[in-house]
């Protein structure tokens, strides 16, 4: 029973200070039901109400109007049933709620998070395991990429959240095939977590979180994004596709040919046609692989003089395996 208490303390944080319709709390807790073996059935929902409301840390709110306390001694404290059937919400206090965010040391900081830092944590932390990715934040709180940088950069440096590497695609759903391919709009973002959320991915540096969104509804993809997403729905938004790139067995694959090559250095042109790397999309994952080697340190880029099958000299990029 402690871990369903912990499950649904988890479900409470995570509508932030507006709460949980108690109606609401039990679809959210049947994984946790499963995995306890418990069923949901009215006995245990009692159990686990009692539990609830017996933790100092969790107050009952009105489901309608400005969502006030409910009074001492109101019929929905003793019975469950009343309080569904009025929609009472479950709110957490606001001590519980930062450290569900992970802002366990804030009180003694010298300085205190702005707003802006504070909310955006509050949407990450809703989304949970689905992420929110950082141009759906600019667009929220309307600020540029730019300066919003900063909000971010400030909160992975206090380590509340993490950073994950994200393409998103804009298909024109228009076009088919290979044109429907050329047609996409890319936007490089990053898709960020909550750091207790983030542990849990298993990903590397070598991967990258690749979403492909239906199509805008106007021309400026920047501006229009946010529409993609329903009302109240921080996360990735379930109609995209969602998939993760690794970029390792490309890394691999770049250094196994090197390893194998005298001197260990080849021409770049030739080691794209052997992994074929053609055409604009080949181009792109070049260069995208090209930047991970780089800043892994494993390659080095030269200019050399080459042979060319006319017996004639000519000037040449290499790559060459770092030492």
């Amino acid at each position: 029973m402690d871990a369903l208490v912990s499950a649904a303390l988890e479900e409470v944080c995570a509508r932030l200070s507006h709460g949980i319709p108690v109606p609401e709390l039990w679809p959210a807790l049947r994984g946790a039901l499963g995995a306890a073996g418990l069923p949901l059935d009215p006995a245990v929902k009692r159990v686990l109400w009692a539990r609830l409301l017996a933790l100092p840390v969790i107050s009952l709110v009105e489901g309608d109007g400005d969502g006030s306390p409910l009074a001492p001694g109101d019929p929905a404290e003793k019975d469950l049933e009343v309080a569904e059937r009025r929609g009472v919400r479950l709110v957490a206090s606001e001590a519980l709620r930062g450290n569900f965010l992970g802002m366990y040391d804030q009180r003694f900081a010298k300085t205190k998070l702005s707003p802006v830092q504070k909310g955006t944590l509050e949407l990450v932390g809703a989304s949970r395991t689905s992420g929110v990715t950082q141009n759906e934040l600019c667009e929220t709180f309307s600020m540029k990429g730019n300066n919003f940088h900063f909000i971010v950069k400030s909160l992975a440096s206090q380590r509340l959240i993490v950073r994950q590497s994200t393409i998103i695609k804009v298909k024109d759903n228009g076009a088919d095939g290979e044109e429907a391919s050329r047609n996409k709009h890319i936007i490089n973002t990053n898709s960020i977590y909550l750091s207790r959320y983030a542990k849990d991915m298993n990903m590397n540096s070598h991967q990258r979180i690749e979403i492909t969104k239906p199509e805008l509804l106007g021309t400026n993809e920047e501006t229009n994004i946010d529409a993609l997403q329903e009302a109240g729905d921080f996360g990735v938004n379930f109609k995209n596709d969602i998939s993760v790139h690794d970029y390792l067995p490309a890394m691999e694959a770049i250094c196994a040919k090197l390893d194998n090559a005298s001197g260990k250095a080849l021409v770049v042109s030739d080691i794209k046609v052997d992994l074929d790397y053609r055409m604009a999309y080949g181009h792109r994952a070049w260069r995208n692989v090209l930047h991970r080697l780089r800043d892994a340190q494993l390659v080095e880029e030269f200019d050399a003089k080459v042979d060319d099958k006319l017996g004639k000299r000519s000037w040449a990029q290499e790559f060459k395996k770092a030492a």
